[in-house]
């Protein structure tokens, strides 16, 4: 059924007069679009409206600046991207990529980073943001935040938000999940012992006290990732055999994976992105904790990190407000 959408002109640029228009938000209303004045990244009233949203209205939104459509150029790909921000807002799926690994039974990948000195009133809060998928083809997610102390040990603050993504994963597929799969951003190589003791164990504790609400005998294994964007490493290919002339070196191509030499095996550096200026920044990833290595064979397990290595790039392209990989 189609909705003719409603149209309201706020005379004025002082949030006040805003926020009296947005009483009628009420959750009947699937999407609000504001089109702003002002310049890219500093549009008066963005932050106001989107703050004011999050609180008292929670409407998905999208920001679209006056300018932007004004000048007509591109305008057909400018609306593109707009339409796919709000499809993927409201619940939709723009697109999805296909022979994902690890969809032979029901899987949640999850992403989580921690945000420290928040500003907020007490001004000595983090912020646990949690993201989760509900569907085979990780492409819908559910997402939460939780507030604690700083410094504060995050393994009870975690549990909480795992169990409740556990339960939105129940809900929506009937079953729940067999696998999950964790990418942590934001962990040094100096935090990874404290991650495993403590963020992997929360995991833990959540699946054992999840199955057994819903009765669920079969273990759930746990792939726990830490990600580290904040390195030091540079790699490059070589062109020929002479490495003193200035063309005999490049970037290496988007999707490289180093996983020997330079790593332990239980790790991988990663190049998702295609760089034509500089060169290649690779992202780091250190496999903490990996239930479906088990009891198996070597050759199992070098199997295994292929798959994780091949997922880590392919989850590169579900990043909804790009149309590349990131």
């Amino acid at each position: 059924m189609c909705i003719r959408d409603r149209q309201i002109a706020v005379k004025g640029r002082d949030f006040p007069q805003w926020r009296e228009e947005m009483k009628i938000l009420d959750p009947s209303v699937q999407a609000v679009v504001f089109l702003l004045p002002g310049p890219k990244k500093a549009a008066p009233l963005y932050n106001d409206i989107k703050l004011h949203l999050l609180e008292h209205s929670p409407v998905p939104s999208q920001v679209v600046l006056l300018k932007t459509v004004e000048g007509g150029k591109g305008l057909r790909s400018i609306c593109n991207k707009i339409l796919v921000q709000i499809c993927a807002k409201v619940g939709g799926v723009p697109w999805t990529v296909n022979n994902l690994p690890f969809t032979d039974k029901p899987t949640m990948i999850v992403g989580i980073d921690v945000y420290h000195k928040a500003n907020t009133k007490e001004k000595t809060k983090s912020i646990l943001a949690f993201c989760s998928t509900v569907n085979n083809t990780f492409s819908r997610y559910w997402s939460t935040l939780r507030y604690q102390d700083q410094y504060q040990e995050i393994g009870n603050t975690m549990q909480t938000a795992v169990m409740d993504s556990l339960e939105e994963f129940f809900q929506t597929n009937k079953i729940g999940p067999q696998r999950v799969i964790v990418y942590r951003d934001g962990v040094s190589e100096a935090q990874i012992k404290g991650v495993r003791e403590s963020e992997v164990d929360a995991f833990l504790r959540a699946f054992q006290t999840f199955n057994q609400e819903k009765n669920i005998t079969q273990k759930t294994e746990l792939v726990y990732i830490s990600v580290n964007k904040m390195v030091n490493a540079k790699f490059f290919q070589s062109n020929g055999d002479n490495l003193q002339r200035e063309s005999s070196i490049s970037n290496p191509p988007q999707g490289t994976i180093i996983s020997e030499t330079v790593t332990s095996g239980k790790d991988f550096y990663l190049i998702s992105q295609k760089t034509t200026q500089g060169s290649a920044s690779p992202s780091h990833y250190h496999v903490v904790h990996n239930d479906m290595e088990g009891s198996g064979s070597p050759g199992k397990s070098e199997e295994i990190m292929k798959q994780i290595q091949i997922l880590s790039y392919k989850l590169c392209y579900m990043y909804y407000l790009s149309l590349i990989h990131i």
